[in-house]
């Protein structure tokens, strides 16, 4: 599939700490750009009814409770197996190209993403 033509489904996982919902809506800008988007977080996050791109996700017991600082920190993985998990059984991900994860923090450009995938291919 060449750049034009190739579609591309984005998403993250979010515990919505304070710092992810301070860049939230930048990456809804950015991912807008994606040819389909959602953001996984866990079922015990703030609920907000107004967002149609959050799904939430029962999570495996962990150790520390939500309510503890260190709650996954440095565990995303907790959070993208339950997403991918999600996108696969949902058939959501038979519906793209491509499917790309990337992290709240990180500044993520979907038109240079299909650019290098076309290029690598």
């Amino acid at each position: 599939t060449n750049g034009a033509n190739m579609t591309l489904f984005c998403f993250a996982w979010s515990p919505r700490r304070k710092n992810d919902e301070g860049v939230l809506n930048e990456v809804r800008r950015q991912y807008n750009k994606c040819d389909g988007h959602l953001f996984f977080t866990d079922t015990g996050s703030p609920n907000k009814t107004d967002e149609e791109d959050f799904v939430r996700l029962t999570l495996p017991q962990q150790r520390l409770a939500r309510t503890h600082g260190q709650w996954l920190y440095h565990r995303n993985m907790v959070g993208l197996m339950p997403a991918w998990d999600y996108l696969l059984k949902s058939k959501i991900a038979d519906r793209y190209d491509w499917l790309v994860n990337s992290e709240l923090d990180h500044f993520f450009s979907p038109s240079r993403a299909k650019e290098n995938i076309a290029a690598y291919l």
